[in-house]
């Protein structure tokens, strides 16, 4: 009997932590600010756990305040949260909805690794067509193609469905695809200054747009009325004088060729 309760009590022993207990210790080092133990304890989790939504969301959290608290910026954080809202996590999304605070690539000549890519800027490069390599981005959260010659945006809405913030405008854009639908994530949109007569029905499918800026754009009244009854909860503009809600993003975004995590400050963004 005493032989039999000891091997019990070894294999109780020897029983490694599961991923909620992972998760818990995460957690628990996360309130102690111990940021580096939370980020190994959250990497825990999602390894022995892959969709473990809830334990991606943490680990971004971890990963930004140890940037703050080590004074740089930290683009990782954007992967764990993609990942965390494509395994349906609200707040992941939420919180990327806020505004994107990271890096930038700008430009396409200096072909970056697609996962480390989570803000391009090809605006202002005299495009006519959306380039073959925009489809390598994925995980693309904020993509500007504005200030270019583009008449569709065609070769978007195939793989980038990560893409939260889309600035489009001034181009020559005269119509938009019905694969639109795909950015789901899409909270922001920017098709001021183009020429558009009308958006497809299928952007009815966008459940998180919350800004649509559609001024500047040859759209008779019968069809705004029909916009605004297609999109009833987001807030569309037809008029260059409306109040247009801005990306909120902190002035730590840089839009350079490729920014480190060392490197914390920059100018202040664009203006979406």
């Amino acid at each position: 009997m005493f032989a039999f309760a000891a091997c019990l009590l070894l294999a109780t022993a020897a029983t490694p932590p599961s991923a909620d207990e992972f998760y818990k210790n995460g957690l628990a080092k996360l309130r102690q600010r111990q940021f580096l133990a939370a980020i190994g304890n959250f990497t825990e989790a999602v390894s022995l756990k892959p969709d473990y939504a809830d334990a991606y969301l943490q680990r971004a959290k971890a990963k930004e305040l140890l940037a703050q608290q080590q004074g740089y910026t930290d683009n990782e954080r954007y992967a764990d949260l993609l990942q965390a809202t494509r395994l349906g996590q609200a707040e992941a999304l939420a919180t990327i909805s806020q505004g994107y605070d990271g890096g930038c690539v700008t430009g396409l000549e200096a072909e970056p690794q697609a996962d480390e890519v989570f803000c391009l800027d090809i605006s202002n490069t005299n495009l006519k067509t959306i380039p073959a390599q925009v489809s390598r981005y994925a995980d693309v959260v904020r993509l500007d193609v504005s200030r270019n010659r583009l008449t569709d945006l065609n070769g978007i809405f195939e793989d980038n469905q990560a893409i939260v913030f889309l600035d489009a405008h001034e181009n020559r854009i005269s119509n938009l695809p019905a694969n639109i639908k795909n950015l789901s994530f899409l909270r922001e949109l920017n098709l001021r200054d183009n020429d558009l007569k009308t958006i497809p029905t299928e952007m009815a499918q966008l459940k998180n747009l919350q800004t649509l800026n559609l001024s500047g754009n040859p759209i008779s009244v019968a069809e705004r009325d029909r916009i605004r009854q297609m999109l009833p909860d987001c807030n569309v503009y037809f008029n260059s004088s409306e109040t247009v809600a801005e990306v909120r993003r902190s002035p730590k975004f840089r839009s350079n060729r490729k920014t480190t995590d060392s490197q914390a400050h920059g100018k202040a963004p664009k203006r979406f």
